[in-house]
């Protein structure tokens, strides 16, 4: 979406074709929670609306994440091939709530109506779009949805709080690094915990750094520093996670979430 970028992948991998798609507001740094950021959700749908238009399967995902192993390689589409859309999720426990960096979509008349109705409701509706992904999901009848386990496509929470999680020996094909509001603090903080393999010129690889990073997450995180890897949004995000397990373990509260508060997530959080 920017001219550095393009200009950065063109040069390492011509051969690959890329879409470059300027947006003008969209250039400058925004956080969690800005105008822009909405905006962005509405763009990321609306992309999505355009290749299941094209009637083509996607994932959509991060670039902010460690792979153990190639997302193409877990079969994770064939073992739910009922499924219109195939999400990942927010925590172990917690329901389903949907975390949004990965997904896979099939083109399908259902997949379609799930994110034109996203797209529709995101431009006047100021709501994180995983949790609005979620309650669409909720609607019975307007497509299936699938969910990846946990265990296989994690997040912050399996790195800072272990504790949580009922299967910590299992180590994740894929870690994402998410939960960071602080602008630049994501990349940052992957540099600082050692998930750092690429030189300044992009392609000179850094062996010592991958070899510590295979080590830390096969060795259950026992060469991190959980304490220090953790940041203030994140332990804000793990206080909204145990809210919303708390929600999901009985049908009128889960009710309550899925109807009230997540469609308003962003005032909850704000004011939290």
């Amino acid at each position: 979406m920017d001219e550095e970028s393009k200009t950065k992948l063109d040069q390492t991998w011509p051969k690959i074709t890329k879409i470059h798609w300027p947006v003008k507001c969209l250039s400058d740094p925004f956080n969690y929670g800005d105008g822009k950021y909405q905006l962005f959700f509405v763009f990321r749908s609306n992309l999505a609306r355009a290749f299941l238009e094209f009637d083509k399967p996607f994932w959509m995902i991060q670039q902010d994440t460690f792979w153990r192993e190639s997302l193409l390689d877990l079969n994770i589409e064939s073992s739910q091939p009922k499924a219109d859309i195939i999400f990942d999720r927010a925590a172990e426990s917690g329901g389903n709530l949907i975390a949004g960096g990965y997904y896979f979509a099939r083109p399908t008349c259902s997949a379609k109506a799930f994110f034109k109705q996203l797209s529709y409701d995101l431009e006047d509706f100021y709501t994180p779009d995983n949790t609005y992904m979620t309650i669409l999901c909720s609607n019975e009848g307007l497509a299936t949805c699938g969910h990846a386990p946990f265990s296989m496509i994690t997040n912050y929470l399996w790195l800072t709080e272990p504790g949580r999680l009922a299967n910590i020996n299992r180590v994740p094909s894929l870690i994402q690094f998410d939960g960071d509001t602080k602008l630049g603090g994501k990349l940052q903080k992957m540099k600082t915990l050692g998930f750092d393999f690429v030189e300044n010129d992009g392609k000179t690889c850094k062996p010592e750094n991958v070899k510590f990073a295979q080590e830390a997450v096969v060795k259950s995180r026992k060469s991190i520093d959980q304490k220090a890897s953790r940041s203030y949004s994140q332990i804000q995000f793990g206080v909204y996670q145990w809210f919303i397990d708390q929600f999901y373990k009985s049908a009128p509260t889960k009710w309550l979430l899925e109807k009230f508060i997540f469609p308003y997530a962003h005032y909850f959080m704000i004011t939290i």
